[in-house]
């Protein structure tokens, strides 16, 4: 895994040009003025700062004062005074923002970021990291950004620049609905109501960083828009999430037939807890029913979902009704770092189920099996569901009973659906089962699987020790066979994992009228 940093309204540049935002509200950025009350509910220094404002490390930004130092001290402290924080590259690190005002902050020093981490400017005027003549390592920061064809719509994620401190309301300073966020109070209730006034009188809700515990569905209607910090956490608790034949979820936007506005940036969907906590078979974390008027209005960015050993039914569920946008999100269930910009890997039937839908698109997705799958495994898909098996999950009839490798996580399962196009798949399986060994060629018999679908356009299969890229079945069939198979679209071993056998396929059109 990469690790993760986030960049908001910065800008790194040795000419210094304007960059002020359209439609800014008069009275400044919101996030800079609204109260920073989070809590880290894991760490056990009780003055641990989420929320870090360069300027109060002693930063500038005047353009000529080297700030290396102050800015690099603000990423690195623990409560402002003393310790530091952890980030380990291996490890999603304790979330902390990093906020820069409006100004140029002359760097003679590169910065070295740490996992968890969000780096951000006000993008009303937007702040510019410039490198000072003194300048001699390597990077800076760097990166590149192109524009859109129109092929495809994209989003950019909203900062809501233009809404004034007024219109912004912390959840947590609402007298007659107290929420905590502290990992063990119900907060549901009190949420709830914040939010179904909120949408009514088009207010921005902000979510400081924290756990919210959520012990039944939190609905929202059309005109809610939520934003988090440093992945603001939503924990869902209780009996009413246990229930495999019955999912129900955790978050629940629109009702079917909604069309309007509602959108979530910067959150954790987070099950965690006790092993009864976390052993949640009937949790749907995010249900989707509601349209958008225009591409994004019901849109998610940056938000992820994390199993830490538990059990749940799905991450996200877009529904017949739903249209949304959702972009740079990652969907584990295994205890890794959060990182990258369209990750699902480690679930048990699937990792991406598109079902009769129309009108898709997917791009850049990577996905990785289960660890515990393959030789070795004998809790063989569907189980642990075979019981509550839904019309549209894989139940694996086209593999023997007892065979460990055709009976794993399938990673693109695409069934009767219209006009789906997905851009870019990285598909790998490292592990050699429940012994959890390094595996080598044959790890896993089947990667992807196409059905019955039409006007279907694949481009890009990666794939690392998957016997088999794509398994498909032609229109109006119900016999599964080997349209792409990794012997016959070989690529070369990554230096230094030569035991590895990666395949590659530009294109699966056979679906495409």
């Amino acid at each position: 895994m990469r690790p993760l940093t986030f960049l908001l309204g910065l800008a790194t540049a040795i000419v210094v040009t304007a960059n002020s935002a359209r439609n800014a509200a008069p009275d400044g950025y919101w996030y800079e003025q609204i109260k920073h009350n989070g809590i880290y509910t894991d760490t056990t220094n009780p003055k641990y700062l989420v929320y870090r404002n360069v300027r109060d490390f002693g930063a500038k930004g005047d353009g000529t004062t080297d700030d290396s130092a102050a800015i690099q001290k603000a990423i690195n402290t623990a409560d402002g005074s003393t310790g530091t924080r952890s980030g380990a590259s291996s490890y999603t690190g304790t979330p902390a923002v990093v906020y820069f005002p409006s100004g140029t902050y002359l760097l003679n020093t590169g910065l070295r970021n740490i996992m968890g981490t969000v780096l951000m400017g006000d993008p009303t005027n937007r702040p510019v990291l410039k490198a000072g003549s003194g300048f001699r390592d390597k990077v800076l920061l760097t990166g590149q950004a192109t524009g859109t064809t129109g092929a495809y719509h994209t989003v950019v994620p909203p900062t809501y620049a233009d809404y004034p401190l007024a219109r912004v309301l912390n959840v947590k300073t609402v007298p007659s609905h107290p929420v905590l966020g502290d990992g063990k109070t119900d907060d549901t209730a009190s949420l709830q109501a914040i939010i179904t006034s909120a949408a009514q009188a088009d207010q921005l809700l902000f979510f400081p960083q924290g756990t919210y515990i959520l012990t039944d569905t939190l609905h929202l209607p059309p005109g809610s828009r939520l934003v988090g910090e440093a992945w603001t956490r939503l924990t869902p608790r209780g009996a009413k999430f246990k229930d495999a034949k019955k999912p129900r979820p955790m978050v629940r936007v629109g009702q079917p037939g909604d069309v309007g506005v509602a959108q979530m940036t910067d959150f954790l969907f987070y099950p965690a807890g006790s092993k009864e906590d976390v052993n949640l078979p009937g949790l749907v974390m995010v249900e989707v029913n509601m349209a958008s008027a225009r591409p994004g209005d019901v849109g998610f960015f940056n938000s992820h979902f994390l199993m830490v050993g538990g059990t749940a039914r799905l991450c996200a569920h877009f529904t017949e009704t739903a249209s949304v946008y959702w972009e740079n999100s990652w969907a584990t269930a295994q205890d890794n770092s959060v990182s990258g910009p369209g990750f699902g890997e480690h679930h048990v039937l699937y990792q991406l189920n598109i079902h009769n839908a129309k009108d898709v698109f997917v791009g850049l997705e990577q996905g990785e099996a289960p660890y515990w799958h393959g030789q070795g495994n004998t809790l063989l898909p569907p189980a642990p569901f075979a019981n509550s098996l839904r019309p549209s999950d894989p139940d694996f009839s086209w593999c023997p009973a007892n065979d460990a490798k055709c009976r794993m996580a399938l990673y693109q399962y695409v069934t009767n659906s219209t006009g789906v196009n997905l851009y870019g798949g990285a598909f790998w399986n490292f592990r050699a089962g429940a012994s959890q060994g390094l595996c080598t060629g044959d790890c896993q018999t089947n990667a992807v699987l196409y059905e019955n679908n039409q006007k279907l356009y694949s481009y890009g299969i990666g794939t690392i020790n998957d016997k088999n890229m794509v398994l498909e079945t032609g229109p109006g069939g119900n016999v599964k066979t080997v349209a792409a198979a990794r012997d016959a679209n070989f690529g070369s071993p990554l230096p230094g994992f030569t035991i590895h056998r990666p395949a590659f396929v530009a294109a699966y059109l056979r679906q495409g009228l």
